[in-house]
C-alpha cells in the first residue's frame, strides 16, 4: 500500500517537473524576444522617433539585422492586440 502511494506521490512530481520544464523554456524564450525587440528599438529608434545609436553605426548594422526588422514589423502587426502575446507565452486557455 504504501509503495503504490509512494509511486504515486512520485509520479505526479515528475509530472509537475515536466510541466515546468516546458513552461519555462517558454517563457524564456520570450524573454529573448522581448530582448531582441528592445535591442531592435534602440538600434533603429531614430526611424521611431526615439533618440537612437550614431547613424553610422545603425546602417552598419542595418544589413545584419534583418531578423531584428521583421521582429518590429511583427510587433507593429500585433499591437492591436497586445494581450495575445502574453496569452499565448502563458498558454492560457
Amino acid at each position: 500500500m504504501l509503495s503504490k502511494i509512494k509511486d504515486y506521490i512520485i509520479g505526479k512530481i515528475h509530472l509537475a517537473d515536466e510541466i515546468a520544464r516546458a513552461k519555462s523554456v517558454d517563457i524564456i524564450e520570450s524573454e529573448i524576444t522581448q530582448l531582441e525587440y528592445i535591442f531592435s528599438v534602440l538600434t533603429f529608434g531614430e526611424f521611431l522617433g526615439y533618440p537612437s545609436v550614431p547613424s553610422q553605426i545603425m546602417f552598419e548594422l542595418l544589413s545584419e539585422s534583418e531578423d531584428s526588422i521583421n521582429l518590429l514589423l511583427d510587433r507593429i502587426n500585433t499591437q492591436n492586440e497586445p494581450l495575445a502575446e502574453l496569452i499565448s507565452t502563458f498558454r492560457i486557455d
